[in-house]
């Protein structure tokens, strides 16, 4: 399983306020990312990705070059709707890939990953390894992204090779 998982290079991140009611929020969202804030447990996927949080609040995730501009340009568009905060600094994401992925995931959280269930663009906050964790599957092959903040990476990389181990 050692290679099941890896540490995503550093991402840009943007913390996305606003209410998912006001058409004018979505509107400027969706300007700004071609794409309006997306409803619970969806992710829009792409150079630009947008993971749903909470009622209100949605990460946006980009190159890490990126993120200083586009949390400006997104602060700029949703005015008094919203606000945008850059916190690339706050998370690390780290990529599970192929078919002893599931196997981990399992071992450490609670959710039916089965394609049926969990497909490609799924995503979901959830507790992992005592930890709060946003869990996206972005390929069929399967590959997911655990998402965690940074201050919890230690606690998460003792979690993994303890599991890996079993």
């Amino acid at each position: 399983m050692a290679d099941t998982v890896h540490l995503m290079p550093p991402a840009g991140r943007i913390a996305l306020r606003g209410r998912p009611d006001d058409r004018a929020f979505a509107d400027a969202v969706a300007a700004v990312l071609g794409a309006a804030p997306p409803e619970p447990n969806v992710a829009v996927l792409g150079a630009v990705s947008l993971y749903w949080l909470q009622p209100t609040f949605w990460l946006v995730e980009c190159a890490l070059d990126e993120a200083e501009a586009l949390t400006g340009r997104l602060r700029d568009t949703v005015g008094e709707h919203g606000t945008a905060v850059d916190v690339s600094d706050t998370r690390v994401t780290y990529a599970l890939r192929g078919p002893d992925a599931v196997t981990l995931l399992n071992r450490g959280c609670s959710l039916d990953l089965h394609p049926r269930v969990f497909p490609v663009g799924r995503s979901a906050l959830c507790a992992f390894a005592q930890l709060h964790a946003l869990l996206v599957k972005t390929s069929d092959a399967p590959v997911f992204q655990l998402t965690i903040q940074r201050a919890a990476q230690r606690h998460f990389e003792e979690w993994l090779a303890a599991a890996q181990e079993g």
